[in-house]
């Protein structure tokens, strides 16, 4: 059985109202090597997930969005399949996660009055083909954030 080497890279897009605020990518997500057939994991509260932190200002509502891209090799390509239990935040600095809650990739949520940033983690699955050509493989997951 030959192995597959995937290698999957986030971006961090941001974009804001009046004031100023940033997405910064903390932690690429990471499926690691494996083979034909297989689906990989990466669960939200795993240790490979994307990891971003989102800064503004204090007590500004912000709407996070995560999309991707399929992770592809010179005409092949692999869907990356991310849900809202794929999904959570932090306002305690990663004491406490709260999974996204709104059916879609995209959620609400208040900065801290205390200067404190969102801490976001996304994992999500891949699956292989059980022709899929064997090779390094790149994606995006991005996490855009704007005022509410």
């Amino acid at each position: 059985m030959k192995r597959l080497i995937l290698t999957l890279l986030f971006m961090a897009a941001s974009a804001g109202l009046a004031e100023a605020q940033t997405v910064t990518g903390i932690q690429n997500i990471s499926f690691g090597t494996f083979f034909r057939s297989q689906t990989v994991v990466v669960p939200a509260n795993g240790t490979g997930t994307a990891q971003f932190q989102v800064t503004g200002t204090a007590q500004r509502k912000v709407r996070l969005t995560v999309t991707t891209t399929s992770l592809s090799r010179t005409g092949n390509t692999l869907p990356i399949v991310v849900t809202n239990s794929n999904c959570e935040y932090s306002i305690d600095g990663g004491n406490t996660w709260t999974a996204f809650t709104t059916g879609t990739l995209i959620q609400d949520v208040t900065l801290p009055a205390n200067g404190t940033p969102i801490n976001v983690r996304v994992g999500g699955s891949v699956t292989s083909g059980r022709t899929q050509q064997r090779g390094v493989y790149a994606g995006s997951i991005n996490l855009n954030a704007v005022y509410k």
